[in-house]
């Protein structure tokens, strides 16, 4: 359970309620800038990637993000393509 500062909902909250959204979390090794050893010999660097959303959005504007949001109808209830 979360602390009760942290969500404080105005509603009742069921999975009625709730919208689907997916975020995808892409972590990737890459090789140190200041060696010459690659990371197949175990030299190398954890990175995640986030993207800006653009500031002329109506909500959250400008934020940086996981890649992803909320699902649209295309997408079928399918979460990898919502993210």
């Amino acid at each position: 359970t979360f602390p009760s500062d942290w969500f404080t909902p105005t509603e009742e909250c069921t999975f009625a309620t709730l919208k689907r959204a997916s975020v995808l979390v892409p972590l990737f090794h890459r090789s140190s800038i200041n060696s010459n050893v690659d990371s197949a010999h175990g030299n190398s660097e954890l990175y995640m990637l986030l993207t800006q959303r653009c500031e002329n959005l109506r909500s959250h504007g400008g934020e940086v993000c996981f890649p992803g949001g909320k699902q649209d109808p295309e997408d079928k209830n399918d979460d990898i393509v919502t993210a």
